[in-house]
């Protein structure tokens, strides 16, 4: 990949629209410990689940890496709406935004995917209200076209090799997709409280941008200053920039 690519990155990052990486060849990743690394750090993730007519995605930073073979826990409310759809459907993918696209996260945070879809090209498709969470008063959309800017990218369009299903979508605009597959959904854990669930899942396969991966050490980060960094969560829609410490010889 060329410097004026990444410069373009860089940029594009920056923008409050979603980056667009139309012209990259994406590292696709299969051995669980390169797999694992890419949660090392925790970073701030769509999950983005269903497919088809019926998308969502909401944030989530509850999660960590449990071994060096791909398999990692996170925890998620059970009223969300991303909690009904993974208890129907096993597959789902985490996306990594960056620096840039912080504003996108609040928005897509701050809305509830069970009273229409997030994704403006899906505001007209099928979904389920009678779905939404009996706990919560039924009210007018925030975004009722759908939230500007956000917008799926079907993981198949970026699988050279042909062997991912058209129904697993990410977030235009991230670094990094992790196609996932749920092994158990834990809705009584004892170390969590009743209105939480804790997830047991493997990364099976991810596609990562070439400006986030140092293939010589297997490492998940930017590869040059000139490329933004990815998020983690401080709290109360606060997010920070997870900063690389190089070492001299790098």
């Amino acid at each position: 990949m060329n410097q004026s690519t990444s410069d373009q990155l860089g940029e594009a990052a920056r923008q409050s629209d979603v980056p667009q990486h139309t012209d990259t060849s994406w590292r696709k990743l299969t051995q669980g410990k390169q797999l694992s690394r890419l949660l090392y750090p925790n970073p701030v993730c769509f999950l983005c689940s269903g497919g088809g007519d019926i998308r969502n995605v909401m944030v989530l930073s509850w999660l960590t890496a449990t071994n060096n073979e791909g398999k990692f826990l996170f925890s998620i409310h059970k009223h969300r709406h991303s909690a009904s759809l993974l208890l129907r459907q096993e597959h789902f993918v985490l996306s990594v935004p960056v620096h840039g696209m912080e504003k996108l996260l609040r928005q897509v945070g701050s809305v509830s995917g069970a009273y229409g879809s997030k994704f403006p090209d899906h505001v007209s498709k099928n979904h389920e209200p009678d779905s939404a969470p009996h706990t919560r008063k039924q009210k007018r959309p925030r975004f009722p076209e759908g939230i500007p800017g956000l917008r799926a990218i079907s993981l198949s369009d970026i699988d050279t090799t042909h062997e991912t299903s058209s129904t697993l979508f990410g977030v235009e605009g991230c670094v990094a997709f992790i196609a996932c597959k749920i092994h158990q959904i834990l809705q009584n854990s004892p170390i969590l409280d009743e209105d939480h669930w804790l997830v047991v899942a493997e990364m099976k396969a991810a596609w990562v941008h070439p400006d986030y991966w140092c293939a010589a050490r297997n490492r998940f980060l930017p590869v040059s200053d000139q490329v933004p960094s990815y998020l983690t969560f401080l709290g109360s829609q606060t997010f920070g920039q997870v900063l690389v410490t190089r070492d001299e010889d790098e």
